[in-house]
């Protein structure tokens, strides 16, 4: 997060030459293979932010953060608020509410907006116009069902656009008005109800296959691309709720089998790795670190002997966005990480 901090705020200074801190942080890490200092990073933060007027630092979904350094980032957050006025460092946090995150950040918070309320219910309404307005399958209903899914939506969401676009979707399939209606009223209560819904629908032929593949999904070590699993087409198609490509933020057109397949939001693999979906009905398709670790590195040593088998590797002649390069660079990685 600090490399990425760092490294937006100095194309904004970078016509007045790079700050000695930044040239150390270079010679001490990037240099010499070696992972970069925290500390020094914090420290190369400050003297930009010196050099600027104004800076605005805007850190999305911090309940994502990882449990276990979360209070380092906190901790950091609120040095950031002590040492510098509003006039010179503003600062926009958006997180789930929890206990922790809300116990550090109220007493510092000047603004805030609570997206659980009201007052993002006509975004939602928004969105759901619009969905309903362009999507193959909802833009044929009537203005009278458009107008049924609508409010039941916006009244059932509860501030989530995520469960909204989760029904959505299981109404694009409905033909008749009787169908929607009948699938208004059997709407899922919240996420994990959509989650559980999904995976129950898919067909027990093929139940095995995606449980393997949110595995990958969930903890490969490099997000996978449609070079790497060209089943991934059929995949999405089974359950599009669940898994999507990576956006293409970059502006670069890359082809269809460059592009990167990631679980659908961060929400579907705190489900899958949850203990509720353990000892719930979706149990088949839980997974964890650990069975994901030995999954990987079986597979991917496995397509190294089914290689091998052929005579000697040549690095250089390995593409390096197929899945046989992807096995020789990361499977110790998974490997090593196995508890037993």
């Amino acid at each position: 997060m600090l490399l990425s901090i760092v490294g937006q705020l100095l194309e904004g200074i970078s016509g007045r030459g790079f700050l000695d801190e930044v040239i150390n942080l270079y010679h001490n890490s990037k240099a010499i293979g070696k992972s970069t200092d925290i500390k020094a990073l914090k420290s190369a933060f400050l003297q930009i932010v010196k050099l600027s007027k104004k800076t605005f630092v805007i850190l999305d979904a911090l309940d994502e953060f990882p449990n276990e350094t979360r209070e380092s980032l906190l901790s950091w957050i609120r040095e950031l608020t002590v040492d510098h006025d509003a006039g010179s460092l503003s600062i926009l946090l958006t997180s789930r509410p929890e206990a922790d995150i809300e116990k550090s950040l109220e007493p510092l918070t000047t603004f805030s907006i609570s997206l659980q309320s009201n007052i993002i219910d006509p975004d939602i309404r928004s969105y759901i116009q619009n969905s309903l307005g362009d999507r193959d399958g909802l833009k044929e209903f009537t203005n009278e069902i458009k107008s049924e899914i609508e409010d039941t939506l916006v009244c059932r969401s509860q501030g989530m656009f995520r469960w909204v676009h989760c029904p959505l979707r299981i109404l694009q399939k409905c033909i008749t008005p009787a169908a929607v209606r009948a699938a208004l009223r059997a709407l899922p209560e919240d996420l994990d109800s959509v989650y559980l819904r999904i995976l129950n629908s898919i067909h027990k032929t093929q139940r095995e296959y995606i449980r393997r593949a949110m595995h990958w999904l969930a903890f490969s070590a490099k997000p996978l691309t449609l070079g790497h699993l060209s089943e991934a087409i059929s995949l999405i198609s089974i359950c599009p709720s669940l898994i999507s490509f990576e956006d293409t933020r970059t502006g670069n057109s890359s082809t269809q089998e460059d592009r990167k397949l990631r679980l659908a939001h961060f929400s579907v693999k705190e489900y899958l790795i949850s203990q509720r979906a353990a000892q719930g009905p979706g149990a088949y398709y839980h997974i964890s670190e650990e069975k994901a670790n030995l999954l990987m590195g079986h597979a991917c040593l496995s397509r190294i002997l089914r290689h091998s088998a052929q005579g000697t590797i040549n690095g250089n002649k390995v593409e390096k966005k197929s899945f046989l390069y992807h096995s020789a660079r990361y499977w110790f990685v998974y490997i090593r990480s196995i508890e037993d």
